[in-house]
């Protein structure tokens, strides 16, 4: 039996092999045709890097408004669980090929809302297209779809940093005026890591805009009063910042644990 089992387990081993090796590369950087996507955006650009074990891409859309949202996510396709972001909320995916195409499945935390993402990623015979289908369904809502389909484009096509402040593209800046708007997702990141939080903290699912929660009130009247120390007390030395107190920690320690001797 052994003698019957090696040489058949072999054979599928190098045809797996066979198949990895000729499948299609869709790295590259590609535009989006709006007139072909179905889309609200009203343009998006990718950048994809594909190599024998990873799949890595940096999605870019724009709004009418010039308001832009970035995404970079890797995966590993496979039977393994990827861990990604979205928005800051923790994403967890799995990543198969099927086929020529490959299928990313993927559910993300809102705190207690899941927002679960079906995305599938096909490149044209002529290697030119790439279509990105997007199906997406958000707690019990009915299920959406979303469909980009890129161009190739040179890898110096790949659109500039925009040298845009945050209150230029982004809605209801009030203490963070100033800052650039490429720094505005690096902002927050350390807000959710300093608390132990994610995005849904603070903000409205869906309606980032929105003034509904407390606790942005709270970290507008916290980021006011850090500056304050570090302007009046502490210095460009030693500043202190989110983390000097919370440490992962929505609500900080304010003494050391007691112990009777």
């Amino acid at each position: 039996m052994r003698g019957i089992i090696m040489p058949i387990l072999i054979a599928f081993v190098c045809a797996a092999s066979v198949a990895a090796q000729n499948r299609r590369d869709i790295s590259g950087v590609w535009q989006l045709n709006k007139e072909r996507s179905k889309v609200e955006s009203a343009m998006a650009w990718a950048k994809v890097e594909l190599t024998s074990s990873t799949f890595s891409i940096s999605l870019r859309t724009f709004e009418a408004s010039g308001k832009e949202e970035a995404f970079d996510w890797k995966f590993t396709p496979g039977s393994a669980e990827n861990s990604n972001t979205m928005h800051g909320a923790p994403m967890k995916s799995h990543a198969v090929w099927e086929g020529d195409a490959l299928v990313v499945s993927s559910v993300t935390m809102f705190g207690s809302d899941t927002l679960k993402t079906v995305d599938r990623y096909v490149l044209s015979g002529d290697g030119n297209t790439l279509m990105y289908e997007e199906k997406h369904q958000y707690r019990d809502e009915p299920e959406g779809t979303n469909v980009f389909v890129f161009e190739r484009r040179p890898d110096s096509a790949w659109p500039a940093a925009p040298a845009k402040l945050a209150e230029q593209v982004y809605q209801n800046i009030h203490v963070l005026k100033g800052t650039p708007a490429e720094r505005l997702p690096v902002v927050m990141s350390s807000f959710a890591r300093a608390l132990g939080v994610n995005c849904v903290h603070c903000h409205v699912a869906g309606d980032f805009v929105s003034d509904e929660k407390p606790a942005k009130q709270t970290a507008r009247k916290m980021w006011n009063m850090v500056a304050v120390i570090n302007r009046d007390t502490i210095g460009a030395s030693d500043r202190v910042t989110c983390w000097t107190c919370h440490r992962g920690s929505i609500k900080p320690e304010s003494l050391p644990s007691q112990t009777t001797q």
